[in-house]
């Protein structure tokens, strides 16, 4: 082979995992051009075969195997698909980690649009009513974002989040080991729905 074909050749990436997924390739290695040969037998001796088993595989003989194996070319191929596999897994890796970095700022960013929604709700109230509305047990602020209402009753969400970070671990659901926050004194009754219980 000419250095310009050798240059110009490329890996078909799924030759060695084609070969191995069947007992007796229908391709035989006589029928290979020489670099597609040296690629595979470098391959498949990486993945543990033996020059039998190759042979057998291929349907040539264990001799035009062990020429193959002793050809410069595969030993070029088995140090290029090696690099390529170092190089595939660190890829993954780095794409594993990206991922995470990319989830996490996402997470501070949603955290920076709650406090900052807070804030502003926190300055409107004090704008407008001269004081900022509070729980009365815990005291933390009766703004949009730390309010939710169920069913007509409204909770301190902070209180909520810590307590689920504290409290919460995984174990069976049963009705004795459930707790409620409705008995933490964080209670605002609508008027409508008549005094507290």
């Amino acid at each position: 082979m000419q250095s310009h074909q050798l240059l110009q050749w490329r890996p078909d990436k799924h030759l060695v995992a084609a070969v191995l997924a069947v007992p007796k390739s229908h391709i035989p290695m006589t029928e290979m051009p020489d670099m597609d040969r040296c690629y595979l037998v470098a391959g498949l001796t990486m993945a543990g075969l033996t020059a039998e088993d190759i042979a057998e595989r291929t349907g040539c003989s264990r001799r035009l195997v062990m020429t193959i194996r002793a050809d410069p070319r595969t030993v070029m191929a088995a140090v290029a698909s090696d690099d390529n596999f170092e190089l595939e897994r660190d890829l993954r890796t780095e794409r594993c980690q990206h991922a995470a970095t990319r989830g996490e700022l996402a997470e501070v960013r949603r955290a920076l649009e709650r406090v900052t929604h807070q804030r502003d709700d926190m300055l409107d109230q004090l704008q407008v009513k001269g004081r900022v509305d509070s729980f009365p047990r815990c005291g933390h602020e009766r703004v949009g974002y730390n309010v939710y209402s169920r069913n007509g009753v409204d909770y301190c969400r902070k209180c909520r989040r810590e307590w689920d970070a504290t409290k919460r671990k995984p174990r069976p659901s049963t009705r004795k080991n459930r707790r409620s926050v409705r008995n933490n004194g964080n209670i605002l009754h609508n008027p409508g729905l008549g005094s507290a219980p």
